[in-house]
């Protein structure tokens, strides 16, 4: 069984013509909030009590961008974008 973060993470990162994806996770009183945000403005949000569910439904997420053009990118200061592992 997976423990949830004790602090806000950030599980991966996208960009697709000068627009950003970030999904990131966070401790809720309910469990752990998994939030997708574009260009920092949240987009959707769900709790989850079950890290396995949490993870899924990220990984989903991501992958459903990526088939749609997103890429990850490394970019130089607090801007870098990547995957996160």
């Amino acid at each position: 069984m997976r423990m949830f973060p004790h602090r806000r993470r950030v599980l991966w990162k996208l960009v697709r013509a000068g627009q950003f994806v970030r999904c990131e996770v966070s401790p809720h009183p309910f469990g752990t909030e998994l939030r997708y945000l574009v260009n920092g403005k949240p987009i959707m949000t769900r709790v989850f009590e079950e890290a396995e569910a949490l993870e899924a439904t990220a990984a989903g997420w991501c992958e459903g961008l990526l088939r749609r053009g997103w890429r990850s990118a490394t970019l130089h200061g607090d801007a870098a974008l990547h995957l996160a592992s």
